[in-house]
């Protein structure tokens, strides 16, 4: 045991018979989100975080509207810890980062599925279980309105991978007039209401062999995203797509995603499906987000989106 001092050799704990220990631990940007809770009108509840932009926190009152990103996360993030949907992976605080909040100040809110898993038969995947899909409807509509001086409501976005992207399909159709972009990961749907989001701006992604969520047949009888853009274009929707390898370095990644988007404008397509070759996608298949959150050609396109 040893005495703890500062560098300039001030004691702040004198060594003694007994073990401290300190169990707190400092997470960049994932200490910056807020803890909450919200209550449906039907009685059940959603956990959630909440990363406030830096200018707003120093002003309250100030005249700067500013984007709401909603992050659905996946199914292996279900739990009762209000942490697991920042901490798993990069979905929300890849909109929180200073660098990211310097060029896009934004609301970022993360609501968490809890335990035990809400699952009403077969595609009841959490985020389109009835009770949890009406709870985080109202918990966004209620944050709009309580915020509605701050935030710019033609640009919510959703942003979500796995059963978060199911959620982001599910969402989309049943409110088509609300949100201004969606980027949905590794997700599945249902074709027949496709027709109803053929408007709104959509930048998908999956790799051609996940094994979880199958890029064409997808889950619970429900297809993937291969099928969904499908149905999309047959809607009306123009769909720009392109494939490549999902380990590329970063700015081999982005110079990829930047063609697809030049194509996409070029074509006058607000619709971009970006699948990954089989083999290439680190770890797992269905980890296609590995460089979706750290792709700034992809978020920068997000934020450029209004309604």
């Amino acid at each position: 045991m040893a005495d703890v001092r500062t560098p300039g050799g001030e004691t702040v704990l004198r060594a003694g018979p007994f073990a401290n220990r300190n169990d707190g631990v400092i997470t960049p940007v994932v200490d910056d989100f807020t803890a909450g809770s919200f209550t449906g009108s039907a009685g059940f509840e959603l956990d959630f975080r909440l990363y406030q932009p830096a200018d707003f926190v120093r002003n309250p009152r100030t005249r700067t509207r500013y984007p709401l990103v909603v992050t659905l996360h996946g199914g292996g993030e279900v739990a009762d810890n209000n942490m697991t949907q920042l901490t798993s992976n990069r979905v929300a605080v890849t909109f929180a980062k200073p660098e990211r909040q310097r060029r896009d100040p934004a609301f970022v809110l993360s609501p968490q599925i809890p335990l035990p898993r809400p699952m009403d038969g077969p595609d009841g995947t959490d985020w389109t279980d009835a009770r949890v899909q009406a709870a985080l409807i109202e918990l966004i509509d209620t944050f709009v309105s309580e915020h509605s001086q701050v935030v710019d409501r033609d640009r919510l976005y959703l942003v979500g991978l796995s059963s978060g992207g199911r959620g982001i399909y599910s969402l989309l159709a049943k409110r088509p007039d609300v949100f201004a972009a969606a980027l949905p990961t590794a997700g599945w749907g249902d074709p027949a209401v496709m027709e109803k989001i053929t408007h709104i701006p959509i930048w998908a992604d999956h790799s051609v062999d996940d094994p979880v969520v199958p890029y064409r047949e997808g889950r619970f009888g429900k297809p993937g995203t291969w099928t969904l853009m499908n149905a999309l274009e047959t809607s009306g929707a123009r769909v720009s797509r392109g494939e490549w390898a999902n380990d590329l370095p970063k700015a081999q990644f982005e110079a990829r995603s930047r063609a697809l988007l030049r194509q996409a404008r070029a074509t006058r397509s607000h619709v971009l499906f970006t699948s990954y070759t089989a083999g290439t996608t680190p770890l797992n298949p269905h980890l296609a987000w590995a460089q979706t959150y750290e792709n700034d050609v992809v978020i920068d396109w997000l934020f450029e989106q209004s309604r």
